[in-house]
């Protein structure tokens, strides 16, 4: 998958912790994937919520989204050690490093020495001077381990695993080896056998990551990114045009008080200031409205540019483990996400002002009071809609109750069909057939000679209709009358139309 150069070749922005505006130091990361430093958001934490609150949430820095932190974590002076560490910005920090020469020795460092590394065990995942590799390789259990030279690791063109032994998020110290495919997890052994062994479909992790950076899942997801970054674009810009159109209709209204005025000048100097005094405060009113939408909406952008640095930065750089993990982390933020662009869009209004004269203003002199009234007229936005995409597993997944429509009757059989516009039901208890509005109220219905059974849809407004007898009567959904009926050898239960044939 192609990926931009200039997000890719220099990814600093990405290592750089928007706090203390430095390298990261002990990366963690928030719900919405935003990543800090461990000292950095323990800090934040403790002058957000203080020491005692245990089930005050906080907000992310960034993108102001709230964080609950669960009561099992502790108070919050623990709250940052316990969240989920960047195991993928580890590794571009690593990477970072390798590429200006600057990675010191790992066995040095874990000694308090410091040495240049110039090499790097990919099973073991770490960096060595001279010295310790020739340790490292003196050892039985590590004598066979892959070693490759730090120079050839930044001019290889294919991605070289660095860092990318990824430990469990649930059993400290576990390594991640297994996915469950129902519930799009990855798992370590205790994960698997504990909370995972009744799951139909545990594969190993190397399995669920194979190919994953050229799926269609992963192109699907970089391409939603961008596509609402854009959207986020349009709309932030349409606020800021809305603003400026405000200034200028503001103008027009105060030279239209100002041509009358000129007329009648002694008449309209204390009405002028009223007037100018109502459209600065609907003015700052308004202004106020855009400017928060807008804010609202640079942080809801600001959140899924995070995701695509991330994803693009990820597919190119990354192993296919990390592209995996990241994909996975930023899914389980796009439902919550999306509930909060949908009630956003929901909540816009398109503002504008202008003047509604009086019928007699031209005649001003001495018979009008004012010379009318400044409103603001808020109008639904013409908003895209949210291009993230949302599967769902109906196994494990949630459902909510949206609409309830009560059909309810001593062993009644209901069928039905839900159109777009309409929803149609048969009730056999009062042989009718029911048709709804999608708001759940009764629109109208039909009379049937027999006990209604199944219905099925023929065309756009015709359906047809199985009975408690040998019938079937076919009926017009848009007016609800009964078109004709067909007699059947069989009595029929249920049944389908297909190719303009009833089965």
């Amino acid at each position: 998958m192609a990926v931009a150069p200039d997000k890719t070749d220099n990814f600093d922005d990405l290592l750089t912790c928007t706090i203390c505006l430095e390298t990261f130091k002990g990366p963690k990361y928030l719900p919405c994937l935003h990543t800090f430093c461990t000292a950095c958001i323990n800090t934040y934490i403790l002058s957000t919520v203080g020491k005692e609150k245990i089930k005050t949430p906080f907000k992310c820095p960034i993108c102001r989204q709230n964080v609950l932190m669960a009561e099992s974590t502790g108070n919050p002076e623990t709250w940052a050690e316990k969240l989920p560490g960047n195991h993928f910005v580890v590794s571009m920090m690593d990477r970072q490093a390798i590429r200006r020469n600057v990675k010191t020795c790992d066995s040095c460092k874990a000694n308090n020495e410091s040495k240049n590394a110039l090499s790097w065990c990919i099973v073991c995942e770490e960096a060595f001077c001279e010295s310790c590799e020739k340790c490292h390789k003196s050892f039985k259990m590590s004598a066979k381990h892959p070693i490759m030279l730090l120079k050839d690791i930044v001019t290889n063109k294919e991605t070289v695993s660095i860092s990318s032994l990824i430990y469990c998020e649930e059993h400290s110290g576990e390594i991640v080896k297994a996915y469950c495919v129902d519930h799009s997890k990855p798992l370590c052994t205790l994960c698997a056998t504990l909370l995972h062994r009744k799951c139909e479909d545990v594969i190993t992790i190397e399995k669920a990551a194979s190919g994953i950076k050229k799926s269609e899942k992963a192109l699907r997801l970089s391409t939603e990114l961008k596509q609402t970054s854009k959207q986020l674009s349009d709309l932030i810009q349409n606020r800021k045009d809305l603003t400026t159109d405000l200034e200028k209709e503001a103008e027009a209204i105060l030279t239209k008080v100002s041509t009358i005025k000129n007329n009648i000048v002694k008449h309209l100097n204390k009405i002028e200031s009223q007037v100018k005094e109502e459209i600065n405060t609907l003015k700052k009113e308004a202004g106020l409205k855009l400017s928060e939408k807008s804010t609202k909406l640079e942080s809801l952008k600001n959140a899924v540019d995070n995701w695509t640095t991330i994803f693009d930065t990820c597919l190119q750089h990354g192993s296919e483990l990390q592209c995996l993990l990241e994909m996975n982390r930023i899914n389980e933020n796009k439902i919550k996400f999306g509930d909060v662009f949908t009630k956003g869009i929901s909540e816009m209004k398109n503002v504008s002002m202008h003047l509604e004269t009086n019928n007699i203003a031209e005649e001003f002199a001495e018979r009008v009071a004012v010379i009318g009234v400044v409103k603001l007229v808020e109008i639904n936005a013409s908003c895209p809609k949210f291009s993230f995409s949302n599967n769902v597993n109906f196994r494990t997944g949630k459902i909510n109750v949206i609409k309830v429509i009560d059909l309810t009757g001593r062993n009644v059989r209901i069928s039905g069909l839900f159109m777009e516009d309409k929803y149609v039901f048969t009730h056999d208890n009062s042989s009718k057939v029911l048709k709804y509005n999608p708001n759940g109220d009764r629109l109208t219905e039909l009379k049937l000679p027999n006990q209604p059974y199944d219905i099925d849809q023929m065309n756009g407004t015709t359906a047809a209709v199985s009975s408690n007898s040998k019938i079937f009567y076919i009926i017009n959904t848009h007016d609800m009358t009964l078109c004709c009926k067909i007699d059947n050898t069989w009595q029929v239960h249920r049944f389908c139309h297909v190719n303009d044939r009833v089965v």
